[in-house]
């Protein structure tokens, strides 16, 4: 029975990590996809590093929630060249900064509306 147990845990803990690979933007935003779609990028853009590709999906998950990164994450994974991958995360922070503009344009309405 124990055995059963581990052999179930060890499963699960092999197929999430699979999945990371083959398919990150599905992947729970606890498990932070965002590494492997740096990663893809690095890979095309023949870069060493990726601490800004990082450190720009961070920011777009601050700036505009968890959901924000799912998009552009998918994108860079079938980019085949790095402008495309590049246009992917330019994507990214334009859409994040319509839904800030929403929530601006919200909230000014609330302070200066009836």
């Amino acid at each position: 029975m124990k055995k059963l147990l581990v052999l179930m845990i060890l499963g699960g803990v092999g197929v999430a990590y699979a999945g990371y690979y083959v398919a990150p933007d599905k992947m729970p935003l606890v498990i932070h996809p965002e590494n492997r779609a740096c990663s893809r990028m690095a890979s095309l853009c023949e870069e060493r590093s990726q601490k800004e590709c990082v450190e720009f999906f961070g920011e777009l998950r601050k700036a505009s929630g968890d959901e924000s990164i799912r998009k552009p994450i998918r994108c860079v994974m079938d980019a085949q060249s790095c402008g495309e991958a590049a246009g992917c995360m330019a994507g990214g922070g334009v859409n994040a900064v319509f839904k800030m503009g929403e929530q601006f344009l919200k909230g000014l309405n609330k302070s200066v509306g009836d």
